[in-house]
């Protein structure tokens, strides 16, 4: 199990680096766009944004595997047993709340813009 979860935050990784990469050149072309009169592209803004929501969202996937990302490291430095173990607790219980929250609302935004099944 530990090899198949190190093998999807590898592939994690390697996509948010390369949407890192596809936002880096999008945002140079739309600076290109704007400053050079023969260069007319419309394109570079909207994959721009989806390439920094995926890169977010993918680099957030492997920060909650590490348990690393939503922490206040002061807080949990200064707890120990029992008081520590419930706030991880309600930490993840938190962090599993917003994706249920993100994945029913999302669910409902999609089917409800005209795109969905």
């Amino acid at each position: 199990m530990k090899t198949l979860l190190n093998g999807i935050e590898y592939v994690f990784m390697r996509a948010a680096a390369l949407f890192f990469i596809v936002f880096v050149v999008c945002i140079f072309l739309q600076l290109l766009s704007r400053y050079v009169p023969t260069i007319t592209l419309l394109w570079p803004a909207e994959v721009a944004t989806y390439a920094f929501i995926w890169m977010v969202f993918l680099g957030a996937a492997v920060m909650v595997y590490h348990q690393e990302h939503f922490k206040i490291d002061y807080l949990f430095e200064k707890l120990q047993g029992r008081a520590l173990l419930t706030v991880k607790m309600i930490s993840h219980i938190l962090i599993g709340g917003f994706g249920l929250m993100m994945i029913v609302h999302g669910s409902s935004l999609y089917s409800c813009s005209g795109s969905g099944p």
